[in-house]
């Protein structure tokens, strides 16, 4: 299909070249007619921002390529490149919207590329975004529920003592869910190191979730806390910083749907992207469990927000991420089927929805109270923590 692109970097000199050394002639192809390739420089040298202001300029170059060569698609890369040139980031997204609507009206495809590398090197160091994402999660999670946290009087330390534990356990949880999966176990075990390469990619959030719910349940009866607050912040840690992890999947191109026209499909043209293949544009299924996690951390806050009791918040939150895991699973493509037409996590969210989340509800029923501090404490944090437990399992009225 005649196509366009839309270069802010390269000129079409350099992407001709470049294209050239993978073995694609774009001279040939404008030479026959199928092929439009406009570079725009958009350099803040050469320009000045001042008031309002609108790309009507960029829709005007974009009409008379689309329609010299009766395009059915347009590649626009490097976009990034604008935000860096334009100071009012606010209007440029409007404008950006209004693009990407004017495109859809006239029936062709837009195709966004994403040339950020999954590898920042910091001088001889390499980092990963995806590990610089979690990272960022994890202080993220611990600032939003330490003072969830302290209002019920358990102090930041300990705070910080679950949040560390947790992340801990968590992380082996997950990678070790996602190692079972994989069809070359045997691999992994041949090579142990492996097992723990997180930096390879690869985890399942499953994993992660049964490890702190169990993780929370020792620390709660060894520590003497009341274990249905401390799963409620869990509910808190797993959302609004799941989001912020997922921005690593999304730039590492490990969650993908499948290859796709729609305008939000991303092509990933870095050499060290996890996508399948370079080049190629994807649906970002990451980008959607992003926006998945997003709404469950608005969920959770509003259901936190109505003062339910405790242990309500991280039953919805549960049930909530199974049902946007077996949903959602529809849409990626990277992961194999099982049984049933269904993938791993699918299966996993069925197991939690019809098992998990029911127990989570009868203990909760049964025993609301578990490991509660009943003898009043004279101090709201710390003495709340040392004050022993008058029973493990507390029964309301008991």
């Amino acid at each position: 299909e005649p196509g366009v692109f839309v270069a802010f970097e390269e000129t079409a000199d350099e992407l001709v070249a470049n294209v050239l050394s993978m073995g694609f002639d774009l001279a040939q192809l404008e030479a026959d007619g199928r092929l439009v390739i406009d570079h725009v420089n958009v350099s803040g040298a050469d320009m000045e921002e001042a008031g309002d202001w609108d790309l009507d300029g960029l829709f005007l170059r974009l009409g008379a390529a689309i329609d010299t060569v009766g395009a059915k698609r347009v590649v626009i890369d490097t976009i990034e490149t604008l935000f860096g040139a334009f100071s009012n980031t606010a209007i440029l997204r409007s404008e950006l919207r209004r693009l990407f609507g004017w495109l859809k009206d006239r029936g062709v495809t837009a195709v966004i590329t994403m040339p950020l590398d999954p590898v920042l090197q910091l001088g001889p160091i390499p980092l990963h975004w995806y590990g610089l994402g979690y990272a960022l999660a994890f202080l993220v999670g611990l600032r939003l529920i330490t003072p969830f946290l302290e209002r019920r009087g358990i102090s930041a330390k300990t705070t910080s003592d679950l949040v560390w534990w947790n992340i801990g356990v968590g992380l082996l949880g997950a990678r070790l869910y996602y190692v079972i999966q994989q069809p070359n176990l045997f691999d992994f075990l041949r090579s142990p190191i492996r097992i723990i390469a997180v930096w390879e990619g690869g985890m399942a959030f499953f994993g992660a979730l049964i490890a702190c719910i169990a993780t929370t349940f020792v620390f709660a009866y060894v520590r003497k806390l009341p274990l249905w607050v401390l799963l409620d912040a869990g509910a808190i840690f797993a959302t609004l910083p799941q989001a912020i992890g997922r921005l690593g999947n999304v730039i590492n191109g490990d969650i993908l749907g499948p290859q796709s026209n729609l305008p939000w499909a991303i092509r990933y043209t870095s050499p060290h992207t996890f996508a399948p293949r370079v080049g190629v544009a994807y649906q970002p299924a990451g980008a959607y469990e992003l926006l998945a996690a997003l709404a469950l951390f608005g969920l959770v806050m509003f259901v936190l927000s109505r003062r339910p009791p405790d242990g309500t918040a991280v039953i919805v939150y549960v049930a909530g991420y199974a049902i946007s895991q077996f949903l959602l699973f529809f849409v990626r493509a990277t992961e194999p089927v099982i049984m049933f037409g269904l993938k791993q996590a699918q299966l996993t969210s069925l197991v939690v929805l019809l098992v998990g989340v029911p127990l989570l509800i009868l203990l909760r029923m049964r025993y609301p109270r578990i490991f509660v501090v009943e003898a009043p404490a004279t101090d709201a944090g710390e003495q709340a923590e040392r004050t022993p437990a008058a029973g493990h399992l507390a029964k309301e009225g008991s």
